[in-house]
């Protein structure tokens, strides 16, 4: 796999051409693409440094002026690091907060990856109302959030969509973990793999990542994507994970 070749199908598949999936609608400003609805994410942008301080307050008041919070992630491989940090000068100006940074990983979905099967807990994909609320239930302890009505709906809305899967790890019959995956051109996007307290340190994370990747093969996806935290960037390696550059998430906040 060539790193740099991959993110070029990465931005030009997922972030240049973003899916508006349940809850989620495509907004165009002038040079910024975004995804609004159920969150607010600015998903590729194509504006020279001179012109950062225009676009993103622009983009930030419109926003700011409908009381509502805008994600804003910038990626090493985005452009020489001049052009990032003049952007993150304009985000910060704009009232953005930085999120601790992460590391972007890719992974080849041909690469074989054998997880031993587990008797303690069992991993299912959700197909069905019951198992969205396992879904939530499994999410809110794992990160310590509280999801919304509006989150809830928009999941039940995507039951059965092929491109947007849920899957949950049970232990007998309670949800101890969660994790998802998006599929965009020739990537899955793996989004969450959290697990409650109680349980993590027993294989349960390498177990998603497993069975989010055998998905991805049935599917004849080319590559894995996601955003990893410091903590999990080893274990994300020993299953075949290559970190192609770290990334920030920039805030703005509700006001």
């Amino acid at each position: 796999m060539i790193v740099d070749e991959v993110l070029k199908h990465f931005d030009h598949e997922v972030r240049t051409h973003p899916i508006a999936r349940a809850g989620l609608r495509v907004e165009r400003f002038d040079k910024v693409i975004c995804l609004t609805g159920i969150y607010n994410y600015v998903s590729s942008w194509d504006f020279p440094p001179g012109e950062a301080n225009t676009a993103v307050a622009q983009v930030a008041g419109h926003f700011r002026s409908r009381g509502e919070e805008l994600l804003w992630r910038l990626y090493e491989h985005d452009g020489q690091r001049d052009r990032t940090d003049v952007i993150s000068v304009a985000l910060s100006a704009q009232g953005f907060v930085a999120e601790p940074s992460g590391m972007f990983m890719l992974a080849d979905t041909s690469a074989s990856l054998q997880i031993p099967r587990s008797e303690t807990f069992e991993v299912r994909q959700v197909a069905s109302a019951a198992a969205v609320d396992d879904f939530l239930a499994a999410t809110d302890q794992a990160f310590g959030e509280r999801h919304t009505d509006r989150q809830r709906a928009a999941y039940q809305d995507e039951l059965g969509n092929p491109d947007h899967l849920l899957f949950v790890v049970y232990v007998g019959d309670i949800p101890v973990a969660s994790s998802r995956m998006e599929i965009a051109g020739s990537f899955g996007q793996l989004y969450g793999g959290g697990v409650i307290p109680a349980w993590r340190g027993r294989g349960i994370y390498r177990a998603m990542v497993a069975a989010r990747r055998q998905a991805a093969q049935e599917r004849s996806l080319r590559y894995l994507s996601t955003e990893a935290a410091d903590s999990s960037r080893p274990i994300l390696e020993s299953l075949g994970f290559v970190a192609a550059g770290r990334e920030t998430t920039w805030i703005l906040h509700r006001p």
